[in-house]
């Protein structure tokens, strides 16, 4: 997941809406790798997949699904996520991720992602 060798990185908001805006190609085999969520830790499944975008900067999509009984009990699982009503499931945020960080995803996509019960 993070590494923590690498230093922290610190961006201006100009910085970041460049990084969002450079395309992004999604190719059928990122999004079937993606579609392979894994047994990671306790409770979770995950998956990640590395895009090199058009001016070369590398980005990581890392998934993560926790379970509800999680979230019942009231453990903070993501301390950095923030509420949002653009999407239910983790097929829909990966949705929402491709629409709103520039990715180009592969003509007439199909790819059933996330089957088996794993959304």
């Amino acid at each position: 997941m993070l590494n923590e060798d690498r230093p922290v990185v610190r961006l201006q908001d100009w910085e970041i809406e460049r990084l969002l805006m450079e395309l992004k190609k999604v190719t059928p085999n990122m999004l079937g790798r993606l579609a392979q969520l894994r047994p990671r830790g306790v409770g979770h499944l995950t998956q990640d997949c590395e895009i090199v975008g058009e001016e070369g900067s590398v980005f990581q999509i890392i998934l993560r699904q926790t379970t509800a009984r999680y979230q019942a009990r009231g453990f903070d699982e993501d301390a950095y996520a923030e509420a949002s009503d653009h999407f239910t499931d983790l097929h829909s945020a990966l949705q929402c991720l491709f629409a709103d960080c520039g990715c180009d995803l592969p003509p007439d996509t199909q790819i059933p992602l996330f089957t088996g019960g794993q959304s």
